[in-house]
């Protein structure tokens, strides 16, 4: 009987803590796409003419990098 307690405790346990885990993991993968988002808004609002190879931005706790490539050519007068 003692055992089986032991048993329902320990596995209780972890279920929480994984549960935590997941928590935490969701939470810190929301705060970097919100990084990255705000990254691309300030990459979008300061860059005027000619654009560099990449910038780095410092928002809230993280750093977002912001690497700009070509992604469609079409003709020489017109580029994506």
């Amino acid at each position: 009987m003692l055992f089986a307690i032991a048993v329902a405790g320990a596995t209780g346990f972890q279920v929480v803590s994984s549960e935590f885990t997941m928590a935490q993991q969701n939470h810190d993968g929301q705060e970097a796409a919100a990084v990255a988002q705000a990254g691309l808004q300030r990459f979008l609002g300061e860059q005027v003419g000619q654009v560099g190879d990449s910038v780095s931005y410092a928002i809230g706790d993280g750093i977002a990098t912001v690497t700009a490539r070509r992604v469609l050519a079409t003709d020489s007068m017109r580029q994506l």
